[in-house]
């Protein structure tokens, strides 16, 4: 066949040197697009931890200042209870009336009264949903994936508790106006602080594994939520006045900051 009568002109060992040049050159171009490749995803891996640590940060913030006003808030809790607990048919409208809410132009207001009011912050996690989205987290040390995942869960947590908190804070409104309060409204609004007082637990219980797992995972907080934080706490002092404690805070951030303020 003519195939077997075929010699390269300049001979075989010519011809090999050739085709090994091809050869050699496409494995250099393909070498140096998954060098490229893998350059171009270690790039979005690190913008997306800088997103992600930046989203960690704002959550430990918000988380921080919650850690702030529990004094505040447990001390309310209980004052209520004791109030709704030994009255007898009859109830005094008991209005949540924060010391500086009038001088404060951040303050919350409400068209019906409450007489529990917890900040009014909000979890995002965002960075973490898109990171997912986008494939990147495959890219990504497994054992590192698996702890911005630790992370996110309490993220997560945390905003799962505002929806509830925030319902059940409106359950108690009608304990800001005056009027007959019977065995069972007595009995609910009993439950009612009793639930809201579980998630205060776990929101704080919550803030502190934030907060552990941001350390291992390398976050810090960053000087925006920082300033965002210390700023908030001015507010609360103004608001609920010397039941903020700002010693909580620092010993609650301390480990992702590098020292006190």
């Amino acid at each position: 066949m003519a195939v077997g009568r075929f010699r390269p002109r300049e001979g075989w060992r010519v011809f090999a040197g050739e085709v090994g040049v091809i050869v050699l050159g496409v494995l250099i171009a393909l070498v140096a697009q998954q060098a490229a490749e893998n350059w171009q995803w270690s790039q979005t891996v690190e913008r997306t931890k800088a997103d992600l640590n930046a989203q960690i940060s704002l959550a430990v913030a918000s988380s921080a200042e919650r850690t702030a006003v529990d004094a505040c808030l447990s001390q309310r809790l209980s004052e209520l209870a004791g109030k709704v607990a030994a009255s007898r048919g009859d109830w005094t409208g008991d209005p949540y009336i924060l010391p500086g809410e009038r001088s404060v132009k951040e303050a919350v207001r409400y068209a019906v009264p409450r007489v529990y009011r917890t900040p009014q912050r909000f979890y995002s996690d965002d960075a973490w949903q898109q990171s997912k989205a986008g494939g990147v987290l495959t890219r990504m040390d497994p054992a590192e994936m698996v702890q911005y995942a630790e992370v996110f869960a309490h993220i997560a947590m945390l905003q799962s508790l505002k929806a509830p908190e925030q319902e059940l804070q409106a359950e108690l409104s009608f304990l800001a106006f005056d009027g007959p309060l019977n065995s069972t409204e007595r009995a609910r609004a009993l439950s009612t602080i009793a639930r809201l007082d579980v998630i205060n637990r776990d929101t704080l219980n919550t803030a502190n594994q934030l907060v552990k797992s941001a350390q291992a995972v390398g976050s810090s907080l960053t000087p925006v939520a920082e300033k965002l934080l210390f700023n908030n706490l001015d507010i609360q002092r103004r608001l609920r006045g010397r039941c903020v404690d700002r010693a909580a805070t620092l010993r609650l951030i301390a480990p992702l900051q590098g020292g006190g303020r």
